[in-house]
């Protein structure tokens, strides 16, 4: 469709012309016209799309349906539309503003190491717990996120290694988090009022071995489920809180981590809603985490006197930039 009408055979009558018009209600339509050989036809709406523009997409089709024969083994991914200059100019049209990235700080850790030297006695975070009001100072976080993280890496904790945070949103899920990421492992965050199914659907297939959680959160889970959870590290154990204690404040660098932590280290994984309904994991490095803070300190002009609201479900993406 459409076809020419004289090469229908209808008895012993000749067609001697034909003629046809169509239309649509699309800005863009490509017709396939059969016969000895193949044509094609591209029509467009003027009002939205110019006639140079129409012309480039029916090239780069032609050029791909002439490499055809080249390429018939080569994944589809893998096959490009557009040649060499036409992405690159692509590629710089649609970047954006270009945030230059700072060498000093090529993962999260030293990105918080740098504000904490700056404001050590600025408020970090504040957090209500019925009517008190509590301040964690930029200081008093790291010092306690190091305390946790050292004992985390005593425990064998490090990069490659994932552990699960099933935390309620809190003061003591955002010292977990920055604790698990000084370590050099990757934190899976859960959020405890998701469907027990869910929750056991993520542990298992992340194959986590270790969770910080708290007791009675932890012994609800394991009612609802059949497997096996993993490792519990109970946030509210008087004796872990000791043990904490008496860990060193300081910094967390490469030679106490079991291995150095990179910028392409794993920083977080989030497990996704699932278009084909199971969820999905996706992983995100230091380096991407990085260039995510720096670009919104850029974009929403950012500064100390902002207050960001952790608004999101902690298992939902949207909560990595609010922290």
């Amino acid at each position: 469709f459409p076809t020419d009408a004289s090469t229908i055979p209808v008895g012993e009558l000749t067609v001697l012309e034909s003629l046809g018009h169509d239309g649509t209600n699309y800005p863009l339509a490509l017709g396939a016209i059969p016969g000895n050989t193949l044509s094609l036809r591209l029509t467009f709406d003027q009002a939205r799309i110019d006639a140079s523009q129409a012309q480039q997409l029916m090239d780069r089709l032609c050029g791909l349906i002439r490499a055809l024969p080249a390429i018939a083994t080569t994944p589809l991914a893998a096959i490009s539309l557009v040649d060499a200059p036409s992405r690159q100019a692509l590629l710089e049209q649609s970047a954006g503003p270009r945030i230059q990235a700072d060498p000093t700080t090529p993962d999260l850790t030293r990105l918080f190491a740098k504000q904490v030297a700056r404001q050590a006695e600025a408020p970090a975070l504040l957090s209500q717990e019925g009517s008190t009001l509590t301040t964690l100072r930029y200081g008093e976080l790291d010092a306690r996120a190091n305390q946790m993280a050292r004992h985390l890496i005593a425990e064998g904790v490090g990069p490659g290694e994932i552990v699960a945070l099933m935390l309620p949103r809190s003061e003591e899920l955002v010292v977990a988090t920055l604790a698990v990421l000084k370590t050099g492992a990757a934190y899976l965050p859960l959020d405890p009022a998701y469907p027990a199914a869910r929750l056991e659907f993520i542990l298992q297939d992340s194959q986590v071995q270790r969770v910080i959680s708290h007791d009675s959160l932890y012994d609800s889970l394991q009612a609802s489920i059949n497997a096996e959870l993993p490792e519990l590290l109970d946030f509210e154990d008087p004796i872990l809180n000791i043990r904490l204690s008496l860990q060193s404040e300081n910094d967390i660098t490469d030679d106490v981590r079991t291995s150095p932590l990179l910028p392409q280290t794993l920083a977080y994984l989030i497990y996704t809603s699932g278009s084909t309904g199971q969820p999905k994991a996706v992983g995100i490095s230091h380096q991407s985490a990085v260039n995510l803070a720096l670009a919104q300190t850029e974009i929403f002009k950012l500064d100390n006197t902002d207050r960001v609201l952790q608004f999101a479900s902690q298992a939902f993406d949207a909560s990595v930039w609010e922290m």
